[in-house]
Parts: C-alpha cells; sequence; structure tokens
C-alpha cells in the first residue's frame, strides 16, 4: 500500500475516548511512518495522574507490502501491548505487584 494510504488510514483509528493516536511521516531519506500513542492514567503507587506516550515506526518497506487487515492488527496489537503493560501495573495482591511491567525476561 502506499504512504499516503497508511496515514490515511491510520489517522482514522480510535480507541477509548482519553487514548490518542498521532501519525506523521519522517521527512528523511527513510519516510518512516511513526506513531505516538497517547493516554493519561493514574500511577498504581502515587495515585497522581501521568501522561503515557508510546512511540513505534513503521518502515516505508513494511507498509510497501501490508495490506488494511495486516495495518488494522499491527495497531490492535500496539493497543493490545499498552494494555497488558497497564494491566501488569495494576494487577495486585495484597497491595502487592505480582508483575512487573519494566522487568526484561
Amino acid at each position: 500500500m502506499k504512504d499516503s494510504e497508511a496515514i490515511a488510514f491510520l489517522k482514522d483509528i480510535t480507541y477509548k475516548p482519553n487514548w490518542r493516536f498521532e501519525i506523521y511521516q519522517r521527512w528523511d531519506k527513510w519516510g518512516d511512518i511513526q506513531i505516538l500513542i497517547k493516554f493519561d492514567t493514574i500511577d498504581p503507587v502515587t495515585k497522581e495522574p501521568i501522561p503515557i506516550a508510546a512511540r513505534h515506526m513503521l518502515s516505508r518497506t513494511e507498509v510497501e507490502y501490508m495490506q488494511i487487515f495486516q495495518l488494522q492488527l499491527y495497531m490492535w496489537n500496539l493497543i493490545m501491548e499498552a494494555e497488558r503493560h497497564e494491566a501488569k501495573e495494576w494487577f495486585r495482591n495484597q497491595g502487592k505487584q505480582i508483575y512487573s511491567a519494566h522487568d526484561i525476561h
């Protein structure tokens, strides 16, 4: 698919009310499509509001060979990855975190 088609498709994706997706293309020689997922949450320890931002990139080569359903699945997986991270932050027993969202395995 063309970059412009992918960007137009991605810009129309929505999820939860406080989730935002910023889509833009780098203007260097690579021209990657950058996807910035932003949402607000509450820190499970301090209970203070915190903004979350996660950046992902799709290369021109990836996009060129993708079909719409693959782009949908890609975005779905990015959203699920963010939700899984938040679930690990919040899932607790007797106030203690069971899974660390920041451990590298």
